[in-house]
């Protein structure tokens, strides 16, 4: 992209390429959009805004979620997308993703890491994996606690 175009620009339905790449479940080309970032980011320029919100303020998260696209929802989380991000429903991606129980576990899986680096770990979460989740049973039941209290806003 030689003119530096606004990667976050959106049509009239208010989506962004971030957004309809992730409800087309279109694996290629969310890749070259994470590649693509890292370029930009080592050369300081705008990137793609992979929690930008569109229409009724759906992030790319919840529309790779919403779609039922696994592999999309996976390289959005190992980018750092906000598994917390609220739509206009204010629900957060793991609720919408229609009952489908892989999507939902990995979903619960980053938001139970998310919650323990930040507040059991005092760690940066500003983008996160799943390496060294858990180490025991009480972490994982102190975990329950604090999502339950972070989604309700306490």
């Amino acid at each position: 992209m030689q003119y530096n175009p606004n990667l976050n620009i959106s049509n009239h339905d208010n989506w962004a390429p971030v957004h309809i790449a992730s409800r087309k479940g279109n694996k290629d080309c969310i890749t070259w959009i994470i590649n693509y970032n890292k370029q930009l980011r080592h050369q300081k320029k705008e990137i793609f805004d992979l929690n930008l919100k569109g229409k009724n303020e759906w992030s790319p998260l919840h529309l790779a979620a919403n779609s039922y696209k696994l592999e999309e929802t996976y390289l959005l989380l190992e980018e750092g997308c906000d598994v917390f991000a609220k739509n206009v429903d204010n629900k957060i991606p793991r609720k919408v993703t229609n009952g489908n129980y892989l999507l939902n576990k990995l979903l619960k899986n980053y938001e139970n890491s998310f919650l323990y680096k930040k507040y059991l770990c005092n760690t940066d979460v500003a983008h996160f994996n799943t390496q060294n989740c858990f180490t025991t049973v009480e972490e994982i039941s102190n975990i329950d606690d604090i999502q339950s209290s972070f989604i309700r806003g306490n």
